[in-house]
């Protein structure tokens, strides 16, 4: 056996040649930078360059100096220069949107390596996985405290509070890592990153409800459109999971895009659409139903006035703001909901005419697998589903 100073001398050995190994890695990383820097500051210039090069071909063309199929080869090729400098601009460092900046500053959020965007967009669903059943429990908590825990406990207000502390804290983190996988690539609607700041909005301002009457005969709708959401979003994640799997396998989704369930399903999938659109629909028709409980009670509850002097409200605009909030979510997710029928049924109906002369990669018919994609307008309003879609199916 090797002397104690045998031993210790092998482990410095090591941890210098680890040191070396750090150093080269250091060096190599500094020489990546320095290349990316040298050909982002020259891609404006070169697309400036470009786009001076096509006019002119488009004058040479007119003037008569070109022939049409020279014209047409010059086109070509300035398209792939083009092309080219696209992929370039990707290298450019983006400090993401103004929500970005105000938590983590102007840095840089775009990811070079390929396995680290991955990582991004299994991190975000397992977030949203693991945290599902707490949109089963917090509603829970919530029915107990109302038919329960109020019967035998003095002041049970903080089970309330609590659950829509954790609900901002989901809807925020939602939207951050909703804004930085856009960065790097993700193709989320638009739609859903500005219904989880509602959502989050939404949050702030129950919190600041004061627990009184009206609050206590509004809990019990909360608590039954909470609960029904957390039902609708374990149904969907299912769906969208099996989904996404199904698109990535055939390459019309790719590893960087969430759990999407806007794509084309292969298989029949008839049963699980129309359980699916009842779900969603009921969902709409529940935060309209709020929606309009909470304006009119705005307006005609006894123990509001709304239009006295604004220095004395004490619930009135907490109820005005979250009433409008759910329409405005309502309104939204139907929107969504109703044009993603409609681009699926345009797109679908490209290739109904031919039978099999169609091409394959012609889109498919407007059959109710296609329409099944309705699922994707998922509703987690303020603890909705966030809905995600491919630009390259039908963009919101």
């Amino acid at each position: 056996m090797p002397s104690l100073a045998a031993r210790i001398e092998s482990a410095f050995d090591d941890a210098v040649k680890d040191a070396q190994r750090a150093a080269e890695f250091q060096a190599l990383m500094s020489k990546a930078d320095s290349i990316r820097d040298t050909v982002v500051a020259g891609c404006d210039k070169k697309r400036k360059k470009l786009s001076a090069l096509r006019k002119e071909a488009k004058e040479a063309q007119e003037s008569g100096g070109l022939s049409e199929e020279e014209a047409s080869r010059l086109t070509v090729r300035l398209d792939e220069a083009d092309g080219a400098l696209q992929q370039a601009r990707r290298l450019r460092p983006v400090t993401g949107s103004l929500f970005i900046r105000l938590f983590l500053g102007s840095v840089n959020v775009k990811v070079s390596h390929e396995e680290d965007r991955k990582k991004l967009k299994e991190e975000y669903n397992k977030f949203k996985s693991r945290t599902n059943l707490l949109f089963i429990l917090i509603p829970l908590s919530w029915a107990a405290n109302i038919y329960l825990l109020s019967d035998w406990l003095s002041y049970t207000h903080w089970i309330t509070v609590f659950g829509h502390i954790w609900l901002l804290y989901y809807y925020v983190t939602l939207a951050l890592r909703e804004n930085i996988l856009r960065v790097n690539g993700s193709r989320i609607m638009s739609w859903w990153i500005v219904h989880h700041y509602i959502s989050a909005a939404m949050s702030i301002v129950m919190l600041t409800w004061p627990f009184t009457s009206l609050h206590e005969e509004l809990m019990p709708s909360f608590t039954v459109f909470f609960l029904s959401q957390a039902v609708v979003m374990q149904f969907q994640a299912f769906y969208q999971r099996r989904r996404h799997y199904s698109l990535v396998a055939q390459g019309k989704a790719s590893q960087m895009d969430v759990t999407n369930p806007e794509g084309l399903r292969e298989y029949n999938t008839t049963a699980l659409l129309v359980v699916l659109v009842v779900l969603l629909m009921g969902t709409y028709c529940f935060e309209l139903y709020l929606s309009y409980s909470m304006l009119h009670a705005a307006i005609y509850h006894p123990g509001l006035q709304l239009w006295r002097n604004p220095m004395f409200y004490k619930q009135e605009l907490q109820v005005v703001f979250v009433g409008a909030a759910f329409a405005v979510l309502a309104v939204g997710n139907t929107i969504s909901l109703v044009r993603t029928v409609s681009d699926k049924c345009v797109r679908g109906s490209g290739g109904a005419g031919g039978g099999s002369s169609r091409p394959a990669d012609a889109p498919r018919p407007a059959t109710p697998e296609a329409v099944a994609d309705v699922a994707a307008a998922g509703s987690r309003s303020p603890s909705a589903s966030p809905g995600v879609r491919h630009r390259s199916v039908a963009k919101q």
